[in-house]
């Protein structure tokens, strides 16, 4: 079941329940009379009233637990969608942000550009030309983190500058060519 129905389900099982138990314990809204052609509440008997809250609870304790089970020891660092969701071909960019999330480039141009990168999606980059000042700016933590380990390790160009969130270079990096 995805993560939407549950949500869904959870969200009327906990509506339910919170009207259940008000009404259990005789919070109710007022009466009114009722019109010609409407039919009459059932109200059940107070042990199946018990009853009922009972079922509601545990569902709600059962729905918290699928919640927890499913986030408790994953990753929690996924794409948004794992598919490519734009392929874009033959465009020229210049001076401007490129963002690369979802997005596959091919046979395109950049010049004096800034790629934007934030890790929520697959991309691709194939047969383009680079031109002029190019540089890297990560939108998130992580793939701050990773370019920062990268450029560390001497596995990015050094004259493709590193951006931080405000668009100033990233300290602490020790970059060289690689060997």
């Amino acid at each position: 079941m995805s993560n939407d129905w549950v949500f869904v389900l959870a969200l009327i099982q906990a509506i339910g329940a919170t009207f259940s138990t008000l009404d259990y314990f005789g919070i109710r809204p007022r009466r009114r009379r009722a019109l010609a052609g409407e039919a009459a509440v059932v109200r059940f008997p107070p042990r199946w009233r018990l009853v009922l809250a009972a079922i509601l609870l545990a569902g709600s304790v059962l729905f918290s637990a699928i919640g927890w089970y499913r986030c408790a020891g994953k990753d929690n660092m996924q794409f948004l969608s794992p598919e490519i969701t734009q392929r874009i071909s033959d465009r020229f960019y210049s001076n401007q942000e490129v963002h690369l999330d979802g997005i596959a480039y091919s046979n395109c141009t950049f010049e004096n550009v800034t790629f934007v990168y934030n890790g929520t999606g697959p991309t691709g980059l194939r047969n383009n030309t680079l031109r002029g000042g190019i540089s890297f700016r990560p939108g998130s933590a992580s793939v701050a983190g990773t370019a920062q380990i990268l450029a560390g390790l001497r596995l990015l160009r050094s004259d493709v500058p590193l951006l931080n969130e405000h668009g100033k270079p990233m300290e602490n990096i020790e970059r060289q060519n690689p060997p």
